[in-house]
């Protein structure tokens, strides 16, 4: 079979994309694969698993697999674009982005036939090859200091001296590790005789390096002065941005830094607090089907996305993954014969077939929605329901002929209802406008390498973290979704009324009969060894 037929009848890819990217072929002459790539038709990791498909090749995903870890010289990683994946006594099996390449796929054979080893050749895709290049690649806090050693603090943009220069270099450093190390934030905060770098890992605040008040207040200028901020004001809140070219590497044109500084007293002096966002556009979007949610959420949301009308809210605290998963409900709709709009702060991913609007001071949600309005769309993706204004536009376009996707900041599905009344929603609007809710949490996922089994008096054997050098010590490596929905159907409006009528707690233990709740989603991932008990405690309750 072609690869656009398996495309199609296997992973349900709308044939009108295939369509449009073979007509693009006919201009550029590019594989297949790599024009649905390029104009993000297809994640992909459903392209090489076609691939692998269509040629009887294996097929590895580094974000859902555990890497076996061997020698390899990094020359012929680079060289033939492919990595280690396992190894036994007589088989090597190598992943390839293209072993359709005769040159890569020689010398792969030549290296390791060498070594006295049969190769086995499995697919890959750029994003697992990208991910197994900077797992592989550290950098050390002591490569970090070195650069910010001595004692001038204040820049200014004709001072380019040599500590500026180093500084500079510093700082690239320590965005490079945010990025590696899969950090949403780095942290650098004053303390009583210097100052703190944090990065939150997964969710989890942990101290980087600890510097003295030189290093810290050159750190904070040049991070000032490079993301475009008054380096001179320090009593007041300011925010600025580092585009992904200061890292001086193609490879990270798709990361952009989002930077805030907020004045914080300490008993001696005022030294701003610094908040550097990393926002990683490289990253695809992930099939609906891997973000790990329940049976119950995915039925949901596939028969919701072909709705005419309505409004799916999610909702969660923040870096919950809400944005994800509407990202992966949105790529599965046909996109060539609808008009799709998102209004984002940030514009966290890039759809080539997408209308995105950026929020920005001069221009709010509510006054994009406004616009939006004009110009016809099918589907809108409303980044975040903040006030009154931003609800009631987008309950009006969700109750007017609209698909409407959007967030909102509350505790659980049902509190969610609340939120809506808070926001000055009608009773009957909420009824009529509203398909669904999901709640959704982001858990960490056990190291396969260190956990160990341990009995509980109530579940049996389930699994702890130990930590091992494999997930750095922390005992988790990666994190998972858990989920409760709250679908706006006949058998649950009885739950909405109680939701209404302020009786949450007995809507909850409706809602749990039915549905079940985030909590038993959690368990349930706990029975499996996916997760701890205690990360669902924390995270879930």
């Amino acid at each position: 079979m072609k690869l656009g037929e398996i495309l199609i009848e296997k992973y349900h890819i709308p044939a009108v994309y295939i369509d449009l990217a073979l007509k693009e072929q006919k201009v550029s002459g590019e594989k297949l694969g790599v024009i649905l790539d390029k104009m993000n038709l297809v994640p992909p990791e459903i392209i090489a698993r076609a691939i692998a498909d269509q040629h009887n090749y294996e097929y590895f995903n580094i974000f859902t697999s555990e890497l076996e870890d061997f020698e390899c010289d990094k020359e012929i990683i680079e060289e033939y674009k492919m990595i280690p994946i396992s190894v036994d006594n007589e088989y090597v099996t190598v992943g390839m982005v293209d072993p359709f390449n005769i040159d890569n796929y020689d010398g792969v054979m030549r290296y390791f036939q060498k070594n006295n080893k049969k190769v086995k050749i499995a697919i890959i895709s750029n994003d697992t090859y990208r991910e197994y290049l900077e797992r592989k690649t550290k950098i050390s806090v002591e490569e970090i200091k070195k650069y910010l050693i001595g004692n001038q603090t204040t820049f200014t943009n004709k001072d380019l001296s040599k500590q500026l220069v180093d500084t500079e270099k510093a700082l690239r450093l320590l965005l490079l590790k945010g990025i590696y190390e899969k950090a949403s934030d780095i942290h650098i905060e004053p303390t009583l005789n210097g100052g703190r770098v944090r990065m939150r890992i997964h969710g989890t605040m942990n101290t980087i390096m600890v510097i003295n008040e030189y290093e810290l207040l050159r750190l904070i200028n040049v991070i000032k002065l490079i993301s475009t901020m008054n380096v001179a004001e320090k009593h007041v809140p300011q925010d600025g941005r580092i585009d992904g070219t200061f890292l001086k590497n193609e490879r990270y044109v798709g990361v952009d830094f989002r930077v805030s500084a907020i004045p914080n007293w300490t008993p001696e002096r005022l030294v701003e607090s610094i908040v550097i966002r990393i926002l990683d556009r490289r990253t695809s979007i992930m099939p609906l089907r891997d973000l790990g949610m329940d049976k119950n959420t995915l039925e949901f949301l596939l028969s919701c996305k072909n709705r005419s009308y309505g409004m799916i809210i999610f909702v969660g605290p923040t870096g919950s993954g809400k944005t994800t998963s509407i990202y992966s409900t949105m790529a599965t709709i046909n996109a060539i014969e609808k008009s799709i709009i998102t209004v984002e702060d940030p514009i966290e991913y890039r759809n080539f077939l997408w209308k995105q609007i950026q929020v920005s001071p001069r221009l709010s949600f509510a006054d994009a929605l406004r616009s939006i309005l004009r110009h016809d769309p099918d589907i809108l993706f409303c980044g975040e329901i903040r006030d009154r204004e931003t609800a009631e536009i987008a309950f009006e376009m969700a109750n007017t002929g609209h698909l409407v996707f959007s967030t909102l900041h509350a505790n659980d599905s049902v509190k969610a209802i609340m939120r809506l009344r808070e926001l000055g929603i009608s009773r009957g609007l909420i009824e009529s406008a509203v398909l669904g809710i999901i709640s959704q949490r982001l858990i960490r996922i056990l190291c396969n390498k260190c956990k160990k089994p341990i009995s509980d008096a109530k579940y049996g054997v389930i699994y702890a973290a130990q930590g091992c050098p494999s997930c750095n010590w922390s005992g988790y490596k990666g994190r998972a979704m858990v989920s409760e929905m709250f679908p706006f159907e006949e058998k649950t409006y009885h739950i909405v009324d109680l939701v209404l009528k302020e009786n949450v707690i007995s809507a909850r233990e409706q809602l749990t009969k039915i549905y079940g709740n985030m909590y038993l989603n959690g368990i349930e991932k706990v029975k499996e060894g996916i997760t701890t008990l205690q990360e669902i405690e924390e995270k879930c309750k």
